[in-house]
């Protein structure tokens, strides 16, 4: 490699590194003007919590549940959380 295009590889990358640091202190500008962690903090408060359960169902019980959803038109566990909830409502309407 000849001394012109190594000078200029070298000054393409003083460019390149230079642009880079100013976009990166320019984010970081942003983040603290924005308060990025105290803004993941109120939508994290917004979302719902979930818990988890491990169910062990026979294959009768198995197949039945997934045929029921299925004609619903629902995910298994968007078909549970709707029977809870009317089996909830039904015991507060009492």
């Amino acid at each position: 490699m000849d001394k012109k295009n190594f000078k200029s590889n070298t000054q393409s990358i003083d460019k390149l590194f230079s642009n880079a640091s100013s976009v990166y202190n320019n984010a970081n500008e942003y983040n603290d003007h924005y308060n990025y962690n105290n803004h993941n903090a109120v939508i994290d408060n917004k979302k719902p919590k979930y818990h988890h359960f491990n169910l062990k169902l026979t294959n009768e019980y198995k197949k039945f549940l997934e045929d029921a959803s299925w004609r619903a038109r629902k995910s298994v566990t968007q078909y549970l959380r709707d029977l809870i909830k009317e089996q909830m409502d039904k015991e507060n309407n009492k």
